[in-house]
């Protein structure tokens, strides 16, 4: 990037200048050459691939064992059972207060008795 309230730095002028060098002709002959030279993986026997399916499936069966183990101690993740809309108090409501009053007798002295 060209700044134009700085000069130049002759470092990043000679970077820009550089450039990746071509690649030698006998470099594809060479990599060519270790490729072939490269012994070929052997193809598993079936016995080989058998042995290697059972240990495969006895550790998912493993993994599956601990599984549910586990979920047997873990709690139970069902849905929360809906509490009720009207809430329960034990404290005296408006209601009651009305009541109380609409029965009690109330003396000349102005304090009611309560039935």
């Amino acid at each position: 990037m060209i700044d134009q309230n700085h000069p130049p730095d002759p470092l990043e002028a000679e970077l820009a200048r550089l450039r990746p060098l071509e690649p030698s002709p006998d470099l594809a002959a060479r990599i060519a050459d270790r490729l072939e030279a490269t012994p070929a993986r052997p193809r598993r026997s079936f016995a080989d691939r058998c042995l290697l399916a059972a240990i495969t499936s006895g550790a998912l069966a493993a993994c599956l064992d601990l599984a549910l183990l586990a979920s047997q101690f873990l709690p139970s993740r069902s849905p929360a059972i809906p509490q009720p809309a009207v809430a329960v108090h034990d404290s005296p409501t408006l209601g009651d207060y009305q009541h109380a009053l609409a029965s009690a007798e109330f003396p000349p002295n102005g304090i009611p008795k309560l039935k």
